[in-house]
């Protein structure tokens, strides 16, 4: 079964990312939408995992068009970083949108080592910024320094197969799962939302668990029980659930994998001829 984007047409949505990032990203239920939340409670940050072929790309083409639909370069920066040797993403950087920050394709080790940097330091920036702040004695989060409407834009880092940073054991490894591990902790407070995606997490070495515990929001696909169970409770069972002609079903948990927490949702496909007619619509709004 096949879900375009008019079956969340009338999907609730807000153009302010003041208090956090939230788009539809499909149907859960019989006719309910599916919100992907970042900003508020202890949803900040994403997992997903997925093996080829059953719409992890997909899934991420959604995320990302919906956001760009929604939100303004004043509301929202994308940072977009393919590891994977394809040009999945390639149709982002054919066009001048003011909201992407950077889109690398067939990215490098070291360029998604240097991405992470370019996080870190305007982590540090921002962290200035809330110092400097008018009256800023109690300015500790974004949400507080642009209460009095200074601007401030939410970040949104998005990699794909990022375990690619983590395939030697040398000092981009080291440094990437340094930079990593604050950005993700640090980032609350700063805006900064990253989804980290891969079609396995199960053998990545040289990223502490603790970045992932801190990563609350998981999206789950046709994938691995190790890989499964790694970031859901009960998650073999419920993957079990997906059959392989299953493509863009998952399971969405916004609890740290709790299995309380866990339902399954099935993602919006949005056709090639749709996706690019969309694009131009972004690219000519600025």
């Amino acid at each position: 079964v096949v879900i375009g984007t008019d079956r969340i047409r009338n999907a609730e949505r807000s153009d302010s990312t003041l208090k956090g990032i939230r788009v539809p990203i499909g149907i859960h239920g019989a006719n309910s939408v599916q919100y992907l939340t970042l900003g508020s409670g202890g949803c900040h940050h994403v997992l997903v995992a997925g093996v080829a072929g059953m719409g992890k790309s997909s899934l991420l083409h959604t995320i990302v068009m919906h956001s760009l639909q929604q939100y303004s370069p004043e509301e929202l920066e994308i940072y977009l970083v393919d590891f994977k040797r394809g040009v999945e993403f390639k149709i982002y950087a054919d066009h001048r949108i003011p909201q992407f920050r950077v889109v690398a394709i067939e990215s490098e080790r070291e360029f998604g080592y240097n991405v992470l940097k370019a996080i870190d330091r305007e982590q540090k920036i921002r962290a200035d910024m809330f110092k400097n702040a008018k009256g800023a004695a109690h300015v500790e989060k974004i949400e507080q320094y642009r209460k009095d409407g200074s601007k401030m834009p939410r970040i949104l880092v998005i990699m794909d197969e990022f375990h690619e940073l983590f395939t030697e054991d040398d000092e981009i490894s080291r440094q990437s799962a340094i930079l990593m591990e604050r950005i993700v902790r640090q980032g609350r407070a700063f805006g900064v939302h990253m989804i980290l995606s891969s079609q396995s997490y199960a053998n990545v070495k040289g990223l502490d668990k603790a970045v992932y515990d801190q990563m609350s929001v998981r999206i789950v696909l046709k994938c691995s029980s190790d890989d499964a169970n790694m970031l859901l409770e009960n998650g073999a069972g419920m993957v079990d659930l997906i059959s392989i002609e299953d493509a863009g079903k998952a399971v969405y948990n916004s609890d740290g994998g709790s299995k309380e927490a866990s339902s399954m949702f099935r993602s919006v496909y949005i056709a090639p001829e749709e996706h690019m007619q969309l694009l131009r619509e972004c690219a000519g709004k600025y």
